[in-house]
Parts: C-alpha cells; sequence; structure tokens
C-alpha cells in the first residue's frame, strides 16, 4: 500500500505542480490476529460512513458504496455469500 500511495503522491505533484504532504497522516497497517480483532476492523469500515465527524450519510442503507443492503436483504450475490463466510468465522470460534 505505500509503494502506491507513494506512485499516486508523485504523479499528483508532478501533475498539479504541488508541493508539500498530499496525505495527512502516513499510512500505517496492522496485523489482524483473532476473530474478535476481524469483527472490530470490520465494524469500523462497514460503519464509517455514518460514524465520522461529519457523516457522510445519515441512515447507512443510503451510502450507495455500502454492502449493507446485502447483509439486510433477501439479495443473493457474492457479497452475501462472503457474509455468512465471514460470519461463519466468528460461529466457529464460538464469540
Amino acid at each position: 500500500m505505500a509503494i502506491v500511495n507513494r506512485r499516486y503522491t508523485d504523479y499528483f505533484k508532478k501533475k498539479y505542480r504541488y508541493s508539500g504532504f498530499l496525505y495527512d497522516s502516513r499510512y500505517f497497517a496492522k496485523m489482524v490476529t483473532s476473530p474478535a480483532a476481524l469483527l472490530a476492523v470490520s465494524r469500523y469500515i462497514h460503519r464509517n460512513p455514518i460514524e465520522t465527524k461529519v457523516p457522510i450519510v445519515e441512515r447507512l442503507e443510503r451510502y450507495r458504496h455500502s454492502s449493507y443492503p446485502f447483509y439486510y436483504t433477501d439479495t443473493e450475490s457474492s457479497y452475501l455469500i462472503f457474509g455468512f463466510r465471514f460470519i461463519a468465522i466468528f460461529i466457529a470460534h464460538k464469540l
């Protein structure tokens, strides 16, 4: 990910003749070591549009990039199948 950020930063700075920092903070990664941690990461990603200082949307189902409809409707899709597999991780670990 750091390489992607660096290449995009170089591209942007050259194209727009920009100097200085492009991102607020440095990219970091942390290993997810348990099912509970995986659930916390998933919760953060899914709820981010409604839990920022200035929410992007008021209700999660209104965020067009959300997988919310696949978890809470009868729509069959690969996302729904992934959701069941994801939940199975927690059942297997009795969380």
